[in-house]
């Protein structure tokens, strides 16, 4: 029950990302400047955030959202606000390449994904998962369930201090041969 709770949620999340929206679309594939992007990196480095790679590329930006992609995947995307200079949270995506049966549906498979968020205005970490792994899902439902509303209503999970979700992130990162940084 709970992976189909966390898909939807993470489904819903994912339309939202991608411009569903009744404002005009302000889209573009122009990236942003490399100063920009060596600037933000520099804040992301000081909060522990993964930084945006020289390796990926720039898929687009709308509704005030950047997207960046490797491999024909999503790995981050940066909420700014209207004027697209503050920017309100991040989520890193991370992937096994696993996919999975579904609890719920014989015939459906998810692809396991890991997702970290960032809260600029609250300063907060939180952390979503969808696998099939009870060891990684109990890790997950320790720490304090929450909706981390500047990341548009997104059921997640958050410890009493960033440290103790970043511990939970990197240990379950750690399961997946993967790091957060």
């Amino acid at each position: 029950m709970f992976i189909k709770e966390t898909s939807m949620v993470l489904l819903a999340a994912c339309m939202a990302f991608s411009g569903c929206s009744r404002r005009k679309s302000d889209w573009s594939t122009d990236p942003p400047s490399a100063e920009k992007i060596a600037a933000t990196n520099k804040v992301r480095e000081q909060l522990g955030i993964r930084q945006i790679k020289h390796t990926w590329s720039f898929y687009g930006r709308e509704f005030g959202s950047e997207k960046w992609k490797s491999n024909n995947m999503l790995y981050k995307v940066v909420q700014h606000d209207k004027s697209y200079e503050t920017i309100l949270w991040e989520q890193d995506n991370y992937y096994t390449g696993r996919q999975f049966r579904s609890l719920d549906r014989e015939t459906s498979s998810c692809a396991e994904l890991f997702v970290v968020f960032y809260d600029y205005r609250k300063k907060r970490f939180g952390l979503a998962v969808v696998t099939d792994n009870e060891e990684i899902m109990d890790m997950e439902q320790a720490l304090h369930e929450t909706t981390l509303a500047a990341v548009g209503e997104i059921h997640g999970f958050m410890g009493r201090t960033n440290d103790e979700t970043l511990k939970v992130a990197d240990k379950i990162l750690k399961m997946w041969g993967l790091e957060r940084l």
